[in-house]
């Protein structure tokens, strides 16, 4: 199973309200949650999910990309309110050690009349995207960020 599938089975459990599914591929004893509804660690997540047994929980993922240890996933739906969400996965070992978690609100199409999750949801392995790494390597260190304790 590819990280982005196992990525993708954190969403799937949350959709089912399936704690178990959920945490399959969290590493037990490593994982960081900053989500900024859950606990931290893997028992944090599993209360969130148990916590939407009342709410209606649907997310559909819409791209999903890797570079490295880290995947990365934008999802439509509703979790807490309808809304986009951009989310980062670190792994290590094959498992899922950290976790960010952003979201928006759904809005309407822009001014050009793009949405927020329309556009292209797989590579094109013929693009050159060595430029882009690059750009992009500088914003691994904001996202590694960690405050002291």
């Amino acid at each position: 199973m590819s990280d982005i599938e196992k990525a993708i089975t954190l969403f799937e459990g949350i959709t089912a309200r399936d704690p178990a599914l959920a945490t399959k591929y969290l590493d037990p004893e490593r994982y960081v949650e900053h989500n900024p509804y859950a606990r931290d660690g893997v028992e944090g997540v599993k209360q969130y999910v148990e916590e939407l047994a009342t709410d209606r929980a649907e997310l559909k993922v819409i791209r999903a990309y890797q570079d490295g240890a880290y995947v990365f996933t934008q999802a439509d739906g509703h979790v807490q309110g309808d809304g986009t969400f951009f989310d980062v996965f670190r792994f290590e070992d094959g498992l899922i050690v950290e976790h960010w978690a952003f979201s928006a609100e759904a809005g309407p199409p822009n001014k050009s009349g793009h949405t927020q999750v329309d556009g292209p949801t797989k590579p094109d392995p013929g693009e050159d995207t060595r430029e882009e790494q690059v750009a992009g390597a500088g914003l691994l260190p904001v996202l590694s960020y960690r405050r002291p304790s």
